[in-house]
């Protein structure tokens, strides 16, 4: 099963095209659940990013990369 470690780090292979730096280190992740192969994240942009919804389809991505994970859920809190 995945931890929220190895979650953290497909996501720090997201980049914000905007601040030219990952989403964890800006500090946009609010929250990790994980229920078995299931990865709920929530997600706080800044500001009003226009890019927001860009940038959680590929933290999905990333996540879904992950060994053991069958789906991702991306909220984006406004």
């Amino acid at each position: 099963m995945v931890d929220e470690d190895q979650v953290s780090e497909a996501l720090r292979k997201v980049i914000s095209v905007h601040e030219k730096k990952d989403i964890v280190t800006l500090g946009l992740i609010e929250e990790i659940v994980i229920d078995g192969g299931r990865v709920n994240i929530k997600m706080r942009p800044r500001g009003t990013c226009p890019f927001s919804f860009i940038i959680a389809v590929r933290a999905e991505e990333e996540v879904k990369k992950l060994p053991g994970v069958g789906e991702v859920k991306v909220d984006v809190l406004l």
